[in-house]
């Protein structure tokens, strides 16, 4: 559902802001459908009403999917001409560079609550934390949606690893209450932040598309895969490794969006 999503925005003319758009409606239409369900449907109905609920909106979106076609852009000329082009240096830099940076997002916030008890945060407070970084997370996307057609691609997701490398460094030392509170809702804000200049990324290493479709792929796989490498790094009960683990991955970001924009701006057979 995702990739057809995806791929609608990969065909419009204006890819990176679109995908701000659908990040900022699909990350507000969870936010409600979980506030409904926590103050109204779950305490009158239980589980099974949540769940009537859901069946309910999702059968809502039956309405509005047979227009989708009618809205669905050519495809590219070249990926008739290109089919495997999404194979190339370029898309591979791309997809690596995005899962690389969800790899120090997954770790953090996999791994919030025990960073946040070696700098004596109680967890009701890191619970409070995540709840508000949803919040953050919104904020970024408007953010990116007005941004995006205004700042290139390889710039902001430079500048958006190195606060994610800063972020990670930050983790590995003691920190104060307020400190903890800004470098949290900074990668909640980072999550969404850079989703708009990532499908602007991927579509402009692959004239084709294609690549723009693995985008949320290359997301999910690196916020899984992060904090599963992340754990092999906890010794005993010293939770900060985890943090050099994540600023290390945001760090292999980084060189990899300066490799695409160097492999971009050199050899056109790149």
């Amino acid at each position: 559902m995702i990739a057809v999503a995806i791929e609608l925005i990969a065909r419009s003319p204006a890819p990176g802001r679109n995908g701000g758009w659908f990040i900022i409606v699909q990350t507000l239409a969870q936010s409600l459908a979980a506030a409904v369900i926590a103050l109204a449907i779950a305490p009158a109905w239980g589980s099974t009403g949540s769940f009537v609920f859901l069946t309910g909106v999702t059968l809502a979106g039956l309405l509005i999917a047979p227009r989708l076609l009618d809205d669905y852009g050519p495809l590219s000329a070249d990926a008739a001409l290109r089919p495997h082009a999404m194979l190339a240096l370029r898309p591979a830099l791309a997809l690596l560079s995005i899962f690389t940076l969800y790899m120090f997002t997954g770790s953090i916030w996999a791994f919030l609550e025990p960073l946040g008890a070696q700098n004596d945060v109680p967890s009701a407070t890191v619970g409070l934390i995540v709840s508000v970084s949803l919040l953050a997370q919104v904020a970024g996307a408007v953010a990116a949606t007005a941004l995006e057609p205004k700042i290139p691609f390889v710039g902001m997701l430079t500048l958006s690893a190195l606060v994610a490398v800063g972020i990670g460094a930050a983790f590995t030392r003691e920190v104060s209450l307020p400190f903890f509170w800004l470098l949290s809702l900074s990668s909640g804000f980072l999550l969404l932040f850079v989703t708009p200049w990532q499908i602007a990324m991927t579509v402009a290493a692959d004239g084709t598309r294609r690549t723009a479709l693995l985008t949320p792929a290359a997301q999910l796989f690196g916020g899984a895969l992060g904090p599963a490498g992340a754990s092999f790094f906890v010794t005993g009960s010293d939770y900060r490794p985890i943090a050099v683990f994540a600023g290390a991955s945001a760090l292999v970001s980084l060189a990899l969006t300066l490799s695409f924009g160097f492999a971009r701006s050199g050899r056109k057979g790149f």
